[in-house]
């Protein structure tokens, strides 16, 4: 998972994207994709470390912790199935004092569990999944945005005099107000994150592009400006200034 994304994700989403994980490597059996995804899990066990033994909401009656979750999946009945991958998210999970409902003596926690089955886990996280997909290509999307407005800096060079610094803050600038104009847009299609999304990308290139232009333009007229005065001082003629 591309770290910016990391970086953005609310606490629930980490820990709704690390129990999709979890679930991801009981049931896949590619090995190439079970390695990705016990990755994955690592670099968000190491993000949530602060929070490791927090309750994680799998629907109304039912909470359990991150090591509630990693032994539960990899459970059948009372019999571990010792899947490799898990033992090893458990493992990082205990060496940041991860612990169970149990040994934190979360009674009602407990109970639920007893109770639970694998198909209860599976349709809170085909919700989650779907959740996840939507954000992820939001912040796919933005992270785009912003690398086109990166080579909208790099012509700004062509066409003004403005130190180096402060142009690649000016062009940022603008593409980050054009994107946070354009989420806020997104109320008025019902808070739909993906239109304020793709509002907000769009909005930001054309405000930089925008700019771009007008420096263009600008830095137009003043080369044909020295341009004239260089013929003139060749030709032997005084400078002269249009009207």
């Amino acid at each position: 998972m591309n770290y910016l994304i990391l970086e953005n994700m609310s606490l629930e989403k980490l820990q709704h994207k690390l129990i999709e994980k979890i679930y991801n490597i009981t049931i896949e059996s590619n090995d190439d994709i079970v390695k990705n995804e016990k990755e994955r899990a690592l670099e968000i066990i190491n993000k949530l470390k602060d929070h490791i033994n927090d309750d994680i909401e799998i629907n109304d009656n039912l909470k359990m912790t991150v090591l509630d979750c990693i032994i539960r999946c990899d459970s059948q009945g009372n019999a571990r199935l010792n899947n490799r991958s898990l033992i090893d998210l458990e493992k990082a999970v205990k060496k940041i004092g991860g612990k169970t409902s149990q040994e934190l003596g979360r009674e009602q926690n407990v109970e639920e569990l007893q109770d639970i089955d694998i198909e209860r886990i599976r349709s809170y996280l085909e919700n989650v999944i779907q959740l996840n997909e939507t954000y992820i290509g939001l912040a796919e999307q933005i992270e785009s945005s912003v690398e086109r407005q990166r080579k909208l800096c790099e012509d700004l060079k062509k066409y003004t005099q403005i130190p180096t610094d402060q142009k690649v803050l000016l062009c940022l600038m603008l593409g980050v107000l054009g994107t946070v104009i354009g989420v806020g847009l997104a109320d008025t299609f019902g808070n739909n994150i993906v239109v304020g999304g793709v509002l907000g990308a769009s909005v930001g290139v054309l405000i930089a592009g925008t700019f771009l232009w007008w420096l263009s333009k600008k830095n137009s007229a003043s080369t044909n400006l020295d341009k004239t005065t260089i013929e003139q001082h060749t030709q032997g003629t005084e400078p002269t200034l249009s009207a």
